[in-house]
């Protein structure tokens, strides 16, 4: 009978390691970002091709649904949005490129300094791009969807059971869109140095 226990015991103890080791959390996080966007604009008529740096720092947000699994591994949905980059270029005309971003996103934690968890982690997804140019000549304005990748770290601090504060940096690039009209054309790219600083709810 003793033994018939003791079995019992040990086949619980495993049962429960086991469905901590496997356990899955979801969670709701949200940030607010600082951006510095690099959209590098050329410009190309009869005349031949003009560059310009388009180089702008913005605000923006994001929200994200996800789950945490084993205590380590985080995948979420990530929807993010950027106040408009602009800059007059070319001495007569002005930029503007605005981003809308739906990511797929996996995180690494690492869970051994207690409350403090640095992370590490990327995604995939796409970037809904709009770029406009206005000079006294012509005026373009072009939607396009792109596949986009980012890769980024950051840190948590974990100051109740649920919530987090989550800071954080990334590098994210939505390569390059163009448009063209009566003979001109323009192409711009989209890349963003990312810090973000937001809170993390897991249930």
């Amino acid at each position: 009978m003793k033994k018939i226990l003791l079995l019992a015991g040990v086949a619980t103890a495993l049962f429960a390691t086991e469905s901590n080791a496997f356990e899955i959390n979801p969670y709701l996080s949200g940030k607010v970002t600082y951006s510095h966007a690099m959209h590098n604009i050329t410009f190309v008529n009869a005349s031949g091709a003009q560059h310009a740096k388009f180089n702008d720092n913005i605000f923006g947000g994001n929200v994200a649904v996800g789950v945490k699994m084993m205590n380590m591994i985080r995948t979420e949905i990530e929807f993010g949005m950027k106040q408009n980059a602009e800059k007059s270029i070319f001495g007569s005309g002005n930029a503007e490129v605005s981003n809308k971003a739906l990511m797929f996103n996996a995180y690494y934690d690492m869970p051994f300094w207690g409350k403090i968890v640095p992370y590490i982690g990327g995604g995939l997804g796409m970037s809904f791009l709009e770029a406009k140019n206005h000079d006294e000549n012509a005026s373009f304005s072009n939607k396009a969807t792109k596949f986009t990748w980012q890769i980024g770290g950051g840190i948590a601090y974990s100051f109740t059971e649920n919530w987090a504060i989550d800071a954080g940096y990334r590098y994210s690039d939505a390569g390059e869109f163009k448009d063209s009209n009566y003979g001109e054309e323009i192409k711009a790219k989209a890349k963003y140095h990312e810090f973000m600083l937001g809170v993390r709810y897991t249930f």
